[in-house]
């Protein structure tokens, strides 16, 4: 959406394959990506996950749009449900339909509550860094600088 003007700014997680045209990207910190499963998902007895096993279950991925549509965001699985945002991924693992990669932020009282557990698996939990997103020759005025601020020491103090 940077890259096409359809806004002016953007803040999330950075990709870290895809390359951009007109865009650059500042990191503002990092966030904890885990995959987690419903308690009662067949994933969660397994006390040591593969890929074989993961691409069995039905993933719960991210959604994007490019020029051809609405595409899934590199999924592991064959069997795979694309949403727009990671807490329709969290809702869809809580509804035990799948399992998912979302920020840690989104799930911390259902770790704690027992309703989602992380996958034992060795790439369950990943950093990845996040940050603005803006255009090569865009200007940051004073209130993109703010919240930029913000976010950043949001990071730091939860991450």
């Amino acid at each position: 959406m940077v890259d096409e003007n359809m806004v002016d700014i953007a803040f999330g997680l950075l990709p870290e394959t895809r390359a951009f045209g007109r865009i650059k990207s500042k990191k503002l910190g990092q966030v904890r990506m885990m995959s987690v499963v419903n308690k009662d998902h067949p994933l969660a007895r397994l006390q040591r996950i593969q890929r074989a096993d993961l691409e069995r279950y039905t993933e719960i991925t991210l959604a994007y749009v490019d020029d051809e549509g609405l595409k899934a965001l590199d999924p592991i699985s064959p069997h795979y449900i694309a949403l727009p945002f990671y807490e329709h991924l969290r809702d869809a693992v809580l509804d035990g339909s799948g399992w998912s990669n979302v920020p840690s932020l989104l799930l911390r009282k259902y770790l704690r509550s027992g309703t989602l557990q992380v996958l034992r698996h060795s790439d369950a939990m990943q950093w990845q860094p996040y940050g603005q997103i803006t255009a090569m020759d865009g200007h940051t005025g004073a209130l993109t600088i703010w919240l930029a601020d913000r976010l950043e020491a949001f990071l730091a103090e939860n991450s």
